[in-house]
């Protein structure tokens, strides 16, 4: 963000970002950030998000699988992941699910409106953005091992809607390719 808290000129944010452009960064400008967090003696953390990388975009997918890899080394944190752009459908997001097979990300869809605080308008973000602050509270709720769903520790009152509104059916269809849906 540039010094007033508006987004740099250029920068591409929330439901526009792209394969080349994620808030005003190629997805390769990530790698020595990622590189660095191998080091499990130096940085502790137990979850690591990285809003605006998308696994269906190909740059952004070499980050992420490196990322995972790290995160599988370590074996002491979890990345929540955005599997699909803004606008997708439930069969692409399965179709992208199915390519990733790791304990270590847990996918969430879809993406959601919520209030920009710099600018007040309604925007569309990747779930990931809001994920970490669900596990916060699930885990101030509950015990780190309980599931961060439902209406008690998996609410997410930030958020105006989903992007989509899942019924039953497609829910299961998530479930069955490892994605949490996110359902109002």
């Amino acid at each position: 963000e540039g010094a007033t808290g508006a987004p740099i000129a250029g920068t591409l944010m929330y439901d526009k970002i792209t394969n080349t452009n994620t808030q005003g960064l190629l997805a390769g400008a990530y790698s020595s950030s990622i590189n660095l967090l191998k080091n499990k003696d130096q940085y502790n953390f137990n979850v690591i998000s990285t809003p605006g990388l998308i696994y269906s975009f190909a740059d952004h997918k070499i980050q992420l699988d490196a990322l995972i890899a790290n995160t599988t080394t370590r074996g002491d944190s979890i990345l929540p992941i955005d599997l699909s752009a803004y606008g997708a459908t439930v069969a692409a997001t399965v179709t992208t699910a199915e390519s990733l097979n790791t304990n270590y990300a847990a996918a969430y869809w879809p993406w959601l409106l919520v209030k920009d605080d710099n600018t007040g308008a309604n925007v569309w973000t990747p779930a990931s953005t809001l994920l970490p602050s669900v596990y916060v509270f699930n885990d101030t709720q509950a015990q780190a091992w309980f599931a961060p769903a439902g209406f008690t520790r998996g609410t997410m009152p930030n958020v105006v809607t989903p992007e989509k509104t899942l019924p039953r059916s497609l829910r299961d269809t998530l479930y069955t390719a490892k994605v949490n849906p996110i359902a109002t």
